[in-house]
């Protein structure tokens, strides 16, 4: 059986064809799936039912599924996404009065091992595929869908894991996203979230995702920042630096910096 989230266009129009279809009907199957949410076949609109049968026999319709949730006071809500290998993640609805965010893991746990971070302590599980990626987003928008009456509309990549550690899987989910059959938000309304890992912002930056950049700073000290974020030992602040330059020169797009204050660590003047 063929998942068929995880073929690519051109590899869906190349599946069709061998089918003796017309590659027409892969914009329309990716719509059903990526837009509209559709998670099995028989509901999908616009597709011949000669087509859907076949699908039905040969393909599958790979999902994911929310074992918890838990709201704040703000609204905001964080859910535990379950795939089908078992491994749980962490996703996040945020509302606000402009915007409706997604915060979607790229990894199950992590390997940077900040030292202020949660998920630095269940260690590195493995990279999510870009399939698991965008079923956080489709999650979070069905309930997005029924408890404000509009979808998504943001997505920032800043929940467990490095996205830079498994950039492949973020760029094209990432394309997914933004795609006019895929889930249609801009790609100025996506946002990448970096420790600094250099190679990643140069590789975005060479790249044609022209989404946004954030890099969790945290200190704008080597020493300091050494200490709390051992990533700085790899890749200091002057080189990140640079990198950023770069970026900046070939995206012309700001660089958000987050920064948590840390009680007598990073919180003086």
């Amino acid at each position: 059986m063929i998942d068929i989230k995880f073929l690519k266009k051109d590899e869906l129009d190349d599946f069709l064809t061998s089918l003796k279809k017309s590659s027409v009907h892969s914009k329309a199957i990716l719509k059903n799936m990526w837009k509209n949410g559709i998670s099995s076949f028989d509901r999908m609109q616009g597709i011949p039912a000669s087509l859907i049968d076949m699908l039905d026999k040969k393909c599958y319709i790979r999902n994911a599924t929310i074992e918890k949730r838990i709201s704040s006071v703000d609204n905001t809500e964080k859910i535990a996404v379950r795939f089908d290998d078992g491994s749980l993640v962490e996703s996040v609805l945020i509302p606000s009065d402009k915007r409706l965010t997604a915060c979607l893991s790229s990894q199950v746990g992590c390997a940077v091992g900040c030292t202020f971070c949660a998920t630095a302590s269940m260690g590195f599980g493995r990279n999510l595929d870009y399939v698991e990626i965008c079923n956080q987003l489709l999650l979070l928008n069905e309930i997005a869908l029924s408890k404000y009456g509009k979808p998504i509309d943001s997505v920032v990549m800043m929940g467990m894991g490095e996205p830079f550690l498994n950039i492949e899987n973020i760029f094209q989910s990432i394309r997914i996203m933004s795609a006019s059959w895929g889930m249609g938000i801009s790609c100025n309304k996506i946002t990448i979230s970096t420790t600094g890992i250099i190679s990643g912002i140069m590789q975005l930056a060479d790249s044609d995702i022209n989404c946004n950049l954030a890099v969790s700073l945290h200190s704008a000290n080597n020493d300091n920042r050494n200490s709390i974020m051992r990533v700085n030992s790899i890749y200091n602040l002057s080189e990140l630096k640079k990198a950023l330059q770069y970026y900046y020169y070939h995206k012309k797009k700001s660089v958000t910096f987050e920064y948590l204050l840390l009680k007598k660590i990073n919180d003086s003047m």
